[in-house]
């Protein structure tokens, strides 16, 4: 299927590891509503104490023959601090007040069609991904329960 086509939202289980369907055992606590290909950045930012609610990606048509991508992952845990520290280029907190409520990612290349979308999209997931690896999993968790809810 085309990155370009009308995706379908997937529930993914942080637990498991794994997209699951109503039936499953773990608690919904656990689960996630995303586009598949950010699987690896839900299990990620849970694993750093930051549970997503969503996350999904759009391509926008800036002309018949072009596509800008945007990724949006709504958090769950919504610190009152920039836990990440400085995001990778083209991705920014989203602030409700004093909330981190979101991290939001909006490219500045253009792609022409849906194999260079598709390969843009694997990339700035796998950027972001590797970002995440970097992050020390327990100060992370620390801050987070330090900072309180």
């Amino acid at each position: 299927m085309s990155v370009l086509a009308v995706q379908q939202l997937k529930v993914f289980c942080t637990r498991c590891r794994q997209l699951v369907d109503d039936d499953h055992e773990c608690p919904i606590k656990h689960r996630v509503l995303l586009d598949a290909t950010l699987a690896g950045v839900a299990g990620r930012l849970s694993d750093l104490g930051l549970k997503p609610a969503m996350a999904t990606f759009h391509f926008a048509n800036t002309t018949a023959t072009t596509f800008n991508l945007s990724m949006s992952i709504v958090l769950d845990t919504q610190p009152n601090f920039a836990i990440l520290g400085d995001l990778p280029a083209g991705w920014e907190y989203g602030w409700d007040g004093d909330r981190v409520v979101s991290l939001e990612y909006n490219d500045c290349r253009t792609c022409s069609n849906s194999v260079e979308a598709e390969a843009r999209l694997n990339e700035v997931i796998e950027q972001f991904e590797a970002f995440l690896d970097d992050k020390d999993v327990e100060g992370t968790k620390a801050l987070l329960l330090l900072a309180g809810p």
